[in-house]
């Protein structure tokens, strides 16, 4: 929803529930931190298996940062 600019109420109620519930459980993990907790154990993972190439930064799908 966020990334599509789309208003929370359209969010399909059978498949995910209110859009209120939605709203505020990923309102709530953004101020709890557990986002940031689940990427950097996604990192972590990924990295474990030699996958991620550190040399690369990207800020969004948008924009790649490569390191010289």
């Amino acid at each position: 929803m966020i990334r599509t600019g789309a208003p929370w109420r359209d969010l399909p109620e059978e498949r995910y529930g209110p859009w209120g519930t939605v709203y505020g459980r990923l309102r709530d993990w953004k101020q709890r931190g557990i986002w940031d907790e689940i990427l950097f154990a996604l990192q972590q993972a990924v990295d474990a298996q030699g996958e991620i190439d550190w040399s690369q930064h990207h800020v969004d799908g948008t924009a790649a940062f490569h390191a010289a």
